[in-house]
């Protein structure tokens, strides 16, 4: 028997039972060392149900089963990057109609929460304020913008659900294939679009600029 079950025992026989000593509650409160709230408990709760057990489908009512819970924990196991709302419309198809408050808790609960990088904007408002002061008045139509961008064949997510603490581990290539594109644009229109697999270095540029860049100010 445990010690929490002994207790109730030892209250139920000194304050109620027919061969017990009679006790006052304070009495047998000071006599088991425990509060005069926890003998009041448990002699009314012996007096009404004749047992000291815990009573069954106390507190509120879940509103998911054990077995839902393992689905949609499983779910985002399986999908961290997954969002409330792409969650709550996957598990409605699998006749799990439960609100996204509840999928957090339930998350919370198994200490998932929602854990993302640090984000940093490019430029603060004073930054674009100033830009937008010295740029007013330049002559657009002598202008190019240009840029360069990588694309990789396999990509990271940065933002997922996980415990805390807890690595998680996202299948990718140690060298992933991966091609580079430049391109241009003025106010008059695109222009040309170069696609290249070597690192860009100050000859590839060089080089750049004349297949691409000078053809697209002439045009």
């Amino acid at each position: 028997m445990s010690a929490a079950y002994s207790k109730r025992f030892e209250t139920v026989f000194l304050c109620c039972h027919e061969k017990g000593p009679n006790m006052s509650l304070g009495a047998a409160a000071k006599y088991l060392k425990k509060s005069k709230s926890f003998v009041k408990k448990w002699v009314r709760h012996y007096s009404i149900h004749k047992n000291v057990d815990d009573l069954s489908n106390r507190g509120k009512i879940r509103k998911t089963t054990s077995s839902e819970d393992n689905v949609f924990v499983n779910l985002f196991n399986q999908n961290p990057s997954l969002t409330l709302d792409k969650a709550q419309r996957k598990l409605s198809k699998k006749e799990i109609k439960i609100s996204k408050i509840t999928i957090r808790n339930r998350l919370c609960k198994y200490d998932i929460k929602h854990r993302s990088t640090l984000l940093k904007p490019l430029l603060t408002d004073v930054q674009v304020k100033k830009r937008i002061e010295e740029n007013l008045n330049r002559d657009w139509d002598n202008v190019i913008f240009t840029y360069e961008a990588s694309f990789w064949l396999s990509t990271s997510t940065k933002r997922v659900w996980c415990v805390k603490g807890k690595k998680v581990i996202q299948r990718t290539v140690k060298h992933p294939g991966k091609i580079h594109v430049w391109g241009c644009f003025n106010r008059r229109g695109f222009g040309k679009l170069l696609i290249f697999k070597q690192n860009l270095d100050a000859k590839f540029m060089k080089e750049m600029y004349q297949r691409a860049l000078i053809p697209s100010a002439n045009k």
